[in-house]
């Protein structure tokens, strides 16, 4: 299994285990939409959700990584949305979570705008050079939602219980 068939088995695998990533969410979400309530689960994983999904489809735009990335990260983008319109409709903060979303939105427009304006060349960088640029903002972007989650983390060391960590980061088994 080398060459064009091993790449294609790689990016089959990625796309299966990206979809799967996205979907998890819905467990949880449904449990919300259900209840009509989201209770005290944290806004953290839906956005981190969003931002993953947002950064890495931008960037199979600009890299024509038509697959997998483009369009695995596409619904991922759309499934993050209704996922965080749900939870802003039945959160009892409506006003404070719509200002987080808002923040993180304005945000995400900074890489957005820039790919549109340097895939449509004017920022003077060939598209190659963009997609790179891009990259980076990805690892950013993945380094910080793993510090995120490292945070947690930190907090189960101090208080020395896990209690925080399974309800935190693992919301969705719920």
């Amino acid at each position: 299994m080398t060459g064009d068939a091993g790449v294609m088995v790689v990016r089959v695998w990625v796309a299966c285990s990206t979809l799967a990533m996205v979907y998890l969410p819905s467990l949880f979400v449904r449990r919300i939409y259900s209840e009509r309530n989201t209770g005290a689960a944290p806004i953290v994983p839906l956005l981190s959700l969003l931002v993953n999904s947002h950064v890495w489809m931008m960037y199979g735009y600009m890299c024509k990584t038509w697959f997998p990335s483009f369009p695995v990260f596409l619904t991922g983008d759309i499934a993050a949305l209704c996922y965080l319109f749900i939870y802003w409709r039945f959160s009892s903060e409506r006003r404070r979570v719509g200002r987080i979303i808002g923040a993180v939105f304005a945000v995400l427009a900074l890489p957005s705008v820039y790919v549109i304006v340097g895939g449509l060349g004017y920022t003077g960088q060939p598209r190659a050079e963009v997609g790179e640029t891009e990259g980076y903002i990805c690892d950013v972007a993945v380094v910080t939602l793993h510090l995120v989650m490292l945070k947690n983390l930190v907090k189960v060391l101090r208080t020395r219980s896990a209690a925080s960590l399974i309800y935190e980061r693992w919301w969705w088994a719920r």
